[in-house]
Order: C-alpha cells, then structure tokens, then sequence
C-alpha cells in the first residue's frame, strides 16, 4: 500500500468518526432518536486569513445553536421548532423543522483559532480565523 492510499485511508477513518461524533452530539442534545437530521444549505468562502461559512437557517431561534471548532471541523447544529399546536394539523409541509447541522471540513494542513458568529435574517456568518499556514512538505 502506497503513501497517498495511506493517507487516504487515514483520512476516510477520520471523517468516519467526526461523522459518528457529530450524530452523537445531535442525538444527545435534542434527542432525537427517532427524527431526522436535516442539512442546511452553506456557502464557504476562502478568504487570506480566514474561511467564512455562511449558512441558511431561517426559523432557527439563536439561543439553539452549538458552533464549535474540533479538529479543523467546523460543526454548527441548531434546532426549528414545528409552527403546529394541538388544535391544528399542518396541510402542507414542504420545510425542514427540529434539529440541523452540519461539519464543515477545514484544510488538515492550517492552523485555526478564534471563531466568530453572527446571525442576521436568518442567515448564520461563522468566521474561523487562520492562525499560520502549516502545508504539508512536498513528497519526493
């Protein structure tokens, strides 16, 4: 087995467990054992000195949101709440409610610290600042 295959299999380990880790941390805090998780949309920008990811949540109350940086992985989780009560049933449902997120994956090669929030109309701008660029030495 070569080198980069290595490296692949590593990384693929890897992702595996920030997965399972991430689904441990949605189902604990809302438990959710028997609701689906749902994805919202996310544009990430590369900046200089910085990665913004800005992400759709509208609906999305602020005081749910977990936004935490672990092993260059961005993770954001949040929580809808259904608009029904007892005396109404929904006719059309067409929008994703009860708890979201999502792992954003941030290059292995950078060094990252502070991360900055805001939410506005609905919209989530998560800033995670670089610290120094750490690449990788080239193989010979």
């Amino acid at each position: 087995m070569n080198m980069h295959q290595r490296m692949l299999d590593v990384m693929l380990d890897f992702e595996a467990q920030i997965d399972t880790l991430f689904k441990q941390l949605i189902h604990s805090r809302w438990d959710i054992s028997r609701r689906q998780l749902w994805e919202p949309p996310v544009d990430v920008i590369e900046k200089e000195d910085e990665v913004e990811i800005i992400v759709d949540l509208p609906g999305v109350d602020i005081e749910t949101f977990d936004i935490s940086l672990e092993k260059n992985n961005v993770i954001i989780a949040g929580n809808r709440p259904e608009h029904t009560t007892e005396r109404s049933r929904k006719f059309l449902s067409e929008r994703n409610n009860g708890p979201c997120g999502r792992v954003i994956r941030l290059d292995p090669y950078e060094a990252y610290g502070e991360v900055i929030t805001n939410y506005r109309n609905g919209v989530l701008h998560v800033t995670v600042k670089r610290q120094a660029t750490h690449r990788a030495p080239d193989e010979h």
